[in-house]
């Protein structure tokens, strides 16, 4: 694949931008998977993106050409290969505000969510309610939050205003008051990425 400017020529230099040249998000339709992937782009501007599978996915390009005032978002559908084998859609998690993960050492991690003032809030702590240790950077970020609007698949990526290593992940600035949204938070633990999901209300 390739991304083109308005001229039609194409681009070959990018911007490294919160660990990566290229972040790709991909989601299913029914937003109940999710990954976030970084294709190497290769000299002459071309990259390849393998999907986890041939069934649907909704993709998102984030990336920022040298240059350019700002990140340029391409967004894209895959669809199965073959219909037969589509997976069918699954029902919308219910709205949740605690999450836990199982960590790759058998710790569980448990991410409460709680809207302030301000924005978003994040709290990481172990099963006995301690605060979560061996936090580490991801993609130069405590943590990173990615947000589909569940009408219409609209995106954005966030990057919190905490520490690198602090249990509580602070995110600064309110959802737009709309029904539903999907959010997949991620952060580095001892060497493992997480993906934590949320069905959240404003």
């Amino acid at each position: 694949m390739l991304f083109r400017s308005p001229d039609g020529s194409t681009v070959t230099a990018f911007d490294w931008v919160h660990g990566a040249f290229l972040h790709v998000v991909l989601v299913s339709p029914d937003l109940t998977r999710f990954e976030h992937v970084h294709p190497e782009v290769q000299p002459d501007g071309m990259w390849v993106l393998t999907a986890p599978d041939d069934h649907e996915w909704h993709v998102v390009f984030e990336s920022t050409p040298t240059g350019a005032d700002a990140p340029v978002i391409v967004t894209a559908h895959f669809a199965a290969k073959d219909p037969s084998s589509s997976v069918p859609a699954a029902d919308l998690p219910a709205l949740n505000s605690t999450a836990t993960v199982t960590a790759a050492d058998g710790t569980r991690l448990v991410v409460d969510l709680r809207t302030t003032d301000t924005g978003l809030q994040f709290t990481i702590t172990t099963s006995t309610g301690s605060p979560a240790e061996g936090l580490e950077a991801y993609l130069e970020q405590p943590a990173h939050l990615v947000v589909f609007r569940v009408d219409d698949l609209a995106y954005v990526h966030l990057h919190p205003t905490s520490e690198i290593g602090d249990p509580v992940v602070t995110y600064m600035g309110a959802l737009p008051a709309d029904p539903t949204y999907r959010l997949f938070l991620q952060f580095m633990y001892r060497g493992e990425v997480p993906t934590v999901p949320y069905t959240f209300a404003t």
